[in-house]
């Protein structure tokens, strides 16, 4: 009987353990092995425009956009890598940047809004 509870346990442990490792919330959450640990860049949604524009960061840092406009906004990779979905007024989104490279970015609800990440 305490074998089959055992067995049970583990078996739940190791299918959520899984489960995580699988996530890639989970991978965006820690940072770069080269990167700065904990480092967060902001950027603020408001007036209809990314502020600011344009961001220069080091490999490894986390990205946080949040939107203090009164509207819904996005933040979108143009080339797909990221889409934050529809962001009500208050609310954030982010993601770690580990490769090197520029990333452009739109609103996709407010085209014309435009922003950059530069990761050096």
């Amino acid at each position: 009987m305490w074998k089959t509870a055992v067995t049970l346990a583990l078996t739940g442990l190791l299918a959520v353990g899984s489960t995580a490792i699988a996530s890639s919330d989970d991978r965006a959450d820690r940072p770069d092995a080269n990167g700065p640990r904990g480092t967060i860049e902001r950027v603020r949604i408001v007036d209809f425009a990314f502020r600011p524009r344009r961001i220069e960061i080091p490999r490894g840092t986390r990205v946080r956009w949040a939107n203090a406009d009164s509207v819904q906004h996005t933040t979108t990779s143009r080339t797909g890598i990221w889409d934050s979905g529809a962001l009500a007024p208050g609310d954030t989104f982010s993601r770690v940047f580990r490769s090197r490279g520029t990333f452009r970015y739109f609103c996709s609800i407010h085209t014309d809004m435009t922003g950059k990440v530069v990761v050096t």
